[in-house]
């Protein structure tokens, strides 16, 4: 009988040290969910902004809208591309 004594105990201390690891282990993999999902999350604000660039400044579509951005509106006359434009509409976007 001492042994099964003994062994209920044992079995008892094993799986309070068990529960013990698994918090632990599963606290550890909640901080590392979010130091990987701030790290995917940092990446994809820059791959959006590398794209919103390519789209606004490496293509001819927003050429126009750029053109009208940097125009001054007082020096209409001395911005070559913007003459003649002021009264048009910009496309939407």
């Amino acid at each position: 009988m001492d042994w099964v004594t003994i062994s209920d105990h044992t079995l008892w201390q094993i799986g309070i040290y068990a529960q013990i690891v698994s918090y632990c282990v599963g606290a550890i993999a909640a901080i590392l969910a979010v130091v990987t999902y701030r790290a995917n999350a940092r990446k994809e604000r820059a791959k959006w902004t590398v794209q919103l660039y390519e789209k606004f400044y490496e293509t001819q579509h927003y050429k126009r809208l750029r053109e009208e951005l940097d125009c001054d509106a007082n020096a209409a006359s001395r911005c070559d591309p913007c003459d003649g434009m002021r009264d048009r509409t910009l496309p939407t976007i």
